[in-house]
């Protein structure tokens, strides 16, 4: 402790661990011995206060930006399935329109005629006719009304966007599940 940087420097090695005289002393030892408890204290307050309160800082403010950071992720993720639950629903009531309308069609055909292979593109594209109608419940879809109107390019269209952002398949399991089962490849 000759001059100040001197003194300085000593105090920087005792807060980084190596805190011995020239002669490999401890200092701190030394020091304890000459100023007695007053130096004790301060010594272990400073230390205490270095060690503990600049850690803390720096681990306080990595929480803050992992926190807001988090915050921010969840905002982000709950916006994302906003829209695309609301997307799902617009294309299945869109989809629901379709079908309402095809049901309609195929069953005010006269009863004595041959069911058309090919509900007309005109017709399908009435879709509002019967969206808002509120007898949805009455409706039942066989399963050859299911086959016609797939044959509609714009329910293959909703129908692949409602697939759309399915995670993707393996390519083992690119094949429609009823297909995995028949074949026997799960």
């Amino acid at each position: 402790f000759e001059n100040i940087p001197v003194s300085m420097f000593t105090a920087f090695r005792c807060f980084t661990g190596e805190c011995v005289n020239d002669e490999g002393q401890p200092i701190h030892s030394i020091l304890a011995r000459i100023f007695g408890w007053r130096f004790i204290f301060s010594y272990v307050a400073s230390y205490m206060l270095v060690t503990m309160g600049i850690f803390n800082v720096i681990l306080a403010v990595y929480v803050d930006i992992t926190m807001k950071a988090a915050k921010e992720n969840d905002a982000q993720t709950a916006e994302q399935y906003s829209r695309e639950s609301v997307r799902v629903a617009r294309t299945t009531r869109e989809l629901l329109k379709k079908f309402a309308t095809a049901y309609h069609i195929y069953h005010s055909e006269d009863r004595g005629r041959k069911v058309p292979k090919r509900l007309s593109q005109t017709r399908m594209n009435m879709g509002g006719l019967y969206a808002d109608v509120g007898d949805h419940e009455e409706i039942a879809i066989t399963k050859d009304l299911f086959l016609l109107i797939i044959q509609d390019r714009t329910v293959q269209k909703l129908m692949d966007e409602l697939d759309h952002r399915t995670p993707a398949r393996s390519s083992e399991d690119s094949r429609p599940p009823d297909r995995r089962i028949r074949y026997g490849s799960c």
